[in-house]
């Protein structure tokens, strides 16, 4: 029968890791890893600088990404609702311009 293995959260980075790693592992990364101010990622330090550069200043970031894709989604939305209203004013004329002929023909 296995037996589960405990996990524990980094104090630094947060990441679960089994409980007998996890000394080991937060030695190293409280000594070499940070936090990025605009995204909560973690990075070495030494990566930290290319990290900004290129992820955050050419808009590369995920969530840059996502709300680039949240944007042209709303604008899509925006353009079907509008065609799905015009649709509809004119099925209303269509049916109109239907019941008006109806009455003239009776």
């Amino acid at each position: 029968m296995e037996q589960e293995q405990k996990m524990e959260n980094c104090s630094n980075c947060g990441i679960l890791l089994a409980e007998n790693k996890i000394d080991l592992h937060e030695a190293y990364c409280i000594r070499n890893c940070i936090k990025c101010d605009l995204c909560g990622q973690f990075f070495s330090k030494d990566v930290m600088e290319t990290h900004i550069e290129e992820d955050h200043q050419n808009g590369n970031q995920i969530n840059d990404q996502q709300n680039i894709q949240k944007i042209e989604h709303q604008q899509n939305q925006v353009q079907l609702n509008n065609k799905q209203n015009e649709q509809q004013e004119e099925s209303k004329v269509n049916i109109q311009q239907q019941q008006q002929q109806n009455q003239f023909q009776r």
